[in-house]
């Protein structure tokens, strides 16, 4: 697998895209304008996706219980 295959292109929610590697997102959650990407150091991400779309993206399934 090449290293481009590893990262999913996102619109931030100023419009403009971030390249993510998925290895690096620590977790994600909902929030009013779409989605909140959390990294390592306390470094956020607010993305335009929404929380379904992420789950889809990142292969992820929603929790049953």
């Amino acid at each position: 697998m090449s290293d481009k295959e590893k990262f999913i292109v996102l619109t931030r929610s100023d419009g403009s895209k971030v390249a993510v590697q998925l290895e690096t997102i620590l977790f994600f959650t909902k929030a009013h304008h779409g989605c909140v990407l959390n990294f390592g150091a306390s470094t956020q991400v607010n993305i335009k996706e929404s929380f379904e779309e992420l789950l889809q993206l990142t292969g992820s399934d929603v929790p049953t219980e």
